[in-house]
């Protein structure tokens, strides 16, 4: 295996579509790469050169510095992400979802960026 200088963090994967597969981090982080690249990424072979590269680093899916750091930053956006469901419900009045006034609406969304 060829060292490529990066450390693979946690994700899941699919195949979204054909040779399309989706990429989910542990902090909601997600990409669409062509199966090469997943293979590649999985495999710690995929090169620095890739045009994914940069894509990858920024939404830690692998770190090629400070691991420690990384990891703290990607805690930080898990606890920010999660927050929103802990404040949906109240258990004092009698389980009902009294957060949801309309502040924000979220959608999720499917499409590529």
């Amino acid at each position: 295996m060829m060292d490529t200088g990066y450390t693979l963090l946690p994700f899941q994967f699919g195949c979204f579509q054909d040779d399309e597969y989706l990429i989910v981090n542990e902090s909601g982080e997600f990409l669409f790469l062509p199966r090469k690249e997943v293979v590649q990424i999985i495999e710690g072979t995929l090169s620095r050169t890739s045009r994914f590269f940069d894509d990858l680093r920024s939404k830690q899916f692998i770190v090629t510095g400070d691991l420690a750091g990384t990891l703290d930053m990607m805690a930080t956006r898990y606890r920010t992400r999660k927050r929103f469901f802990s404040q949906l419900y109240h258990p004092a009045h009698d389980g009902a979802y009294t957060s949801l006034q309309p502040r924000l609406q979220i959608l999720p969304s499917l499409k590529r960026e």
